[in-house]
């Protein structure tokens, strides 16, 4: 890095899963096909962080962060995993908006 710290590369030997994994997300988010449960996870946890997105940077952002969050809110998974996510999100809004809170009482 900058040639000051040590770097070590390994290159991908085999790309087939990360391109199976990637036409299974442009198949649910971009085509609208259902998605597995798997697939589904994924798709809820990258919702949860706002990338879902930023995988697909050519499509429409407002259509894939839309059908995102409607994977994300579908019957994919039970409560246990829906109780997750949703405390991914609340911890999300909570260290957003805690900062700017604490500042403006300053």
């Amino acid at each position: 890095m900058l040639g000051i710290f040590p770097t070590a590369r390994w290159p991908e030997v085999d790309s087939s899963r990360e391109r199976a994994l990637r036409s299974e997300l442009s198949s649910a988010l971009l085509d609208g096909v259902t998605p597995t449960p798997r697939t589904a996870a994924l798709v809820s946890l990258l919702s949860a962080v706002d990338a879902a997105p930023k995988l697909f940077p050519d499509a429409d952002r407002r259509a894939v962060k839309k059908r995102a969050k409607e994977i994300a809110e579908g019957d994919w998974a039970g409560k246990a995993v829906r109780k997750s996510v949703e405390a991914v999100n609340a911890a999300i809004i909570v260290a957003a908006t805690v900062p700017a809170i604490v500042a403006g009482s300053g």
